[in-house]
């Protein structure tokens, strides 16, 4: 939903708007009625459209903004901190901090790794103090790295898919790689 709200929903109603235009120049009135059907419905989907933004907002606040602030007010300044989504914890925290996407968004050894054995090992090789990861990504990571739950952000209806349910972000303390990865990645 996050995307299509911001960059697709926007642009649905220009098709029947193109279409009332067209007819315009036949009929008039006709036209006149269409184009205040398209205001009027989408008029009426303006309450919902709000209470899904405030929804989606309160998501990003508990699941990004909070822990960003935790991250800033708790932990060293020169930290290492791997998350899923760099955006609010990259602008929230000091510029000391270093702050890599585990998706790679701003590292390109991760993006450009072709399996995620070789991202584990580039996430290994960047050698992450603290996680800031969903419990559904912190777990495989348990697999290759000693982890310590030292924070929870819950938001309980996560409001980016279609049927809100609970979502776990976790921050991590990071302890040593596994030594069987530590061994792979050699």
């Amino acid at each position: 939903l996050f995307y299509q709200a911001r960059y697709f929903a926007v642009f649905a109603p220009l098709p029947a708007i193109v279409i009332a235009l067209g007819i315009a120049r036949m009929h008039r009135l006709l036209a006149v009625a269409l184009c205040l059907m398209i205001a009027v419905m989408t008029g009426l989907q303006i309450p919902a459209a709000q209470q899904r933004q405030r929804a989606q907002e309160r998501s990003v606040a508990l699941l990004h903004g909070d822990p960003a602030r935790y991250i800033a007010r708790e932990l060293r300044d020169d930290a290492v901190i791997a998350v899923e989504g760099a955006g609010a914890t990259r602008y929230r925290t000091p510029r000391s901090m270093t702050i890599i996407d585990i998706i790679g968004l701003n590292d390109a050894a991760i993006a450009h790794a072709p399996t995620d054995t070789e991202k584990a090992c580039v996430l290994i090789d960047r050698a992450p103090d603290y996680m800031l990861l969903p419990s559904h990504i912190a777990a495989p990571l348990s697999r290759v790295f000693e982890l310590r739950v030292i924070e929870r952000f819950v938001d309980p209806a996560w409001a980016q898919v279609e049927e809100p349910y609970p979502v776990e972000v976790l921050l991590l303390e990071v302890g040593a790689s596994q030594p069987t990865w530590h061994a792979r990645c050699l």
